[in-house]
């Protein structure tokens, strides 16, 4: 079994190697996205908000953050991309499914969510003001890509052992209860945790790329 696993990614198309390439690189700058604008606040403090003006200051981190969210999840779906042989294999075929239902399901939220906002001056009454429901909504969307990203790490350990590279294997392995537990215990710390466990998984990801972009994978 460990052996057909093996030489499974050598057997997929050169497209596949590519888009999975791509798939890791939008990843890697999602994380950055979302690591780079706590940390310009962190340097500036409210010199940067003092100058351009703290409403546009939040509305540009906001926009930032929007992009950043829409870079990471088109890296989450091209990861999930189907392609044989993958999907003989039962175990990758459920991880890349719920992946992508998970992700479509953020994406289903955050849209309602943004549209009760947009259409609250229509919608609101005086006992009814969908913006509270809006934001909820769009707030469950976010933690279903974190999901969704959770599940990714499961994914990528698949495609580790495909390489094969047992080293990524351990690490994924472990970083598939680390890097939640960081980002769950460390909002206590300043988000130091989630900072800790973006670049955990960043140095993985860029492993993986690595791997995947091996050149005895390019000559199959």
């Amino acid at each position: 079994m460990e052996r057909m696993q093996a030489s499974l990614l050598r057997r997929t198309p050169a497209w596949y190697r590519a888009r999975l390439r791509l798939a890791l690189n939008l990843l890697r700058f999602g994380i950055l996205g979302f690591g780079a604008a706590p940390f310009v606040y962190f340097v500036t403090g409210e010199k940067l908000p003092a100058m351009v003006g703290y409403d546009a200051f939040v509305t540009a981190m906001w926009v930032y953050l929007a992009l950043s969210l829409v870079v990471f999840s088109s890296g989450l779906f091209l990861m999930a991309t189907p392609v044989l042989p993958f999907v003989n294999y039962a175990i990758a075929e459920s991880a890349r499914k719920w992946l992508r239902s998970a992700l479509a399901g953020g994406w289903v939220l955050i849209a309602g969510g943004v549209a009760c906002v947009v259409l609250s001056p229509l919608l609101r009454s005086s006992t009814y003001n969908p913006e509270g429901l809006g934001f909820v909504l769009a707030a469950l969307g976010v933690l279903m890509i974190l999901l969704s990203a959770i599940m990714s790490i499961d994914y990528s350990v698949w495609l580790a052992a495909c390489v094969p590279d047992p080293s990524l294997v351990r690490q994924g392995k472990t970083f598939l209860w680390l890097a939640p537990l960081l980002s769950i215990l460390g909002l206590c710390f300043i988000a130091l945790g989630p900072l800790a466990a973006g670049i955990l998984v960043f140095i993985f990801l860029t492993k993986l790329r690595r791997r995947v972009m091996a050149p005895d994978l390019e000559a199959a």
